[in-house]
């Protein structure tokens, strides 16, 4: 236990070290880069049935993020508030987001809580002819998304988004709403605090984190406001 515990110390002192050596201006980026590593590390670990190495992992990584909103709190607080609860609801602690108690429960808003995909470097998503889906809305925090089954389809469809301008050719898709896209047609309420660029579509789940996400529908991205 001793040696776990020493062990996530010289991973967290590392980490700092490195973003002070990169600059003020990428310290956020870099520490955010970090956890996200480690948050994918971590997945790994617990598939493979390594849950102490996992819990250690994601130990590491709520550091690094705990650190960015005290240090940066301006700096993609919703993203990092985000795979925070990922790490915490994995750590058996509360994780849940606040939810609206003034809108009706079938007008209740989805959290979507995303995983972390690595596909392909010259991976480029086509989009599938399964589902036909929209979005609308006055702003980001109140879209709906609208969807339709063309075909029948019996697997498991998670809204997936595709990073812009990371590292690696990153895919998000969204792992705590099982079932939701089950019906042949529907209307969903929810909110999506993501850069402009990033396309969206929906996808075929996969516990995997590595892997070129399958697109089960046409591929869109967020509505414009405020032109």
């Amino acid at each position: 236990m001793l040696k776990r515990y020493l062990l996530l110390i010289v991973l967290i002192s590392l980490f700092v070290q490195s973003a002070s050596v990169a600059g003020d201006d990428d310290t956020p980026g870099l520490l955010f880069r970090n956890a996200v590593s480690i948050i994918d590390a971590a997945n790994a670990s617990q598939l493979e049935g390594n849950d102490q190495e996992a819990r250690t992992k994601y130990t590491t990584a709520v550091y690094l993020l705990e650190k960015i909103q005290q240090d940066f709190p301006d700096w993609n607080s919703a993203t990092v508030v985000n795979n925070l609860t990922i790490c915490r609801r994995a750590l058996g602690e509360s994780g849940e987001l606040p939810s609206s108690k003034a809108a009706p429960a079938e007008e209740r808003k989805i959290t979507m809580l995303f995983k972390s995909i690595v596909a392909d470097s010259d991976y480029e998503p086509e989009g599938g002819d399964t589902f036909e889906i929209s979005l609308q809305g006055d702003d980001r925090s109140n879209l709906r998304l609208i969807y339709k089954q063309q075909k029948h389809f019996e697997g498991d469809a998670r809204l997936c988004l595709q990073t812009v301008n990371t590292p690696s050719n990153r895919f998000l898709i969204d792992k705590a709403n099982p079932e939701l896209f089950k019906d042949e047609s529907g209307e969903i309420l929810l909110e999506l605090i993501i850069p402009d660029e990033y396309p969206i579509f929906l996808a075929e789940f996969s516990e995997s984190p590595y892997g070129n996400p399958r697109p089960l529908s046409n591929i869109i991205k967020l509505p414009e406001f405020g032109e």
